[in-house]
């Protein structure tokens, strides 16, 4: 419940004043309860995480797969329960206030500096020559995300059916996402390892995709402008 409070008021708050920025969001709107996939609990002691197995308010005892262990010394913050398409997950936030900040003291030169140009065909072309092109993850998986669509279009399905059919939709959607993030981090990865300092041209990748406006000249617009406005 305070998660909640907490999410309507920072909802407001963007909608009344903006973000750091000064850019306003739009106003929020009622979501139900199948829109909302993430619930957090602000505090759980430390004594309630046993092994692979929390213990939660309301919820009682619940046992998880455990990806990795928390290493000493780390403080048990919050706990977020997220559902997606083919469960529930469960993650920590922990805290340990003994590490100190890291303070980078490599200075850039020639030498050890990496720049990279990033690009709409290209995910980045660095300064060796080096190339990203995108992987397609999507366009790979289009031929069965539009059956599955098709089936879901059959309206002599019956509820179960159309509701598995959307599971399964939903399960390829997500496998697309996790192929995507996961080659980025590879790419990041393979970037990070290669050099010392990395330099990244600031770019507004959407600004970049917007089509231009049609200019005129002495008051009349040239015939190309006027078929692109026809179509």
């Amino acid at each position: 419940m305070t998660d909640c409070v907490k999410r309507v008021k920072l909802a407001f708050d963007r909608f009344i004043a903006g973000d750091s920025k000064g850019n306003r969001s739009g106003r929020p709107r009622f979501k139900n309860k199948s829109r909302y996939r993430t619930f957090t609990f602000p505090s759980i002691p430390d004594k309630n995480l046993v092994g692979n197995k929390i213990k939660l308010p309301k919820l009682g005892v619940l046992k998880f797969v455990k990806s990795r262990n928390i290493a000493p010394g780390f403080k048990l913050k919050t706990v977020s329960i997220t559902r997606k398409a083919d469960g529930y997950y469960v993650s920590f936030s922990v805290e340990d206030k003994s590490i100190p900040e890291f303070e980078s003291e490599t200075l850039a030169t020639e030498s050890n500096t990496t720049g990279i140009d990033v690009g709409l065909e290209k995910l980045y072309v660095d300064s060796n020559n080096n190339q990203a092109l995108p992987q397609k993850h999507l366009r790979q998986a289009e031929e069965r995300l539009a059956k599955l669509q098709r089936k879901l279009e059959d309206k002599n399905r019956s509820k179960k059916a159309r509701r598995l059919i959307r599971k399964a939709i939903s399960r390829l959607h997500q496998k697309i996402a996790r192929q995507r993030k996961h080659w980025h981090y590879n790419e990041a990865h393979k970037l990070a390892r290669s050099c010392q300092v990395l330099a990244i041209e600031d770019l507004k990748i959407r600004n970049m995709k917007r089509r231009n406006k049609p200019k005129k000249v002495d008051g009349v617009l040239s015939r190309m402008d006027k078929q692109h406005l026809q179509e």
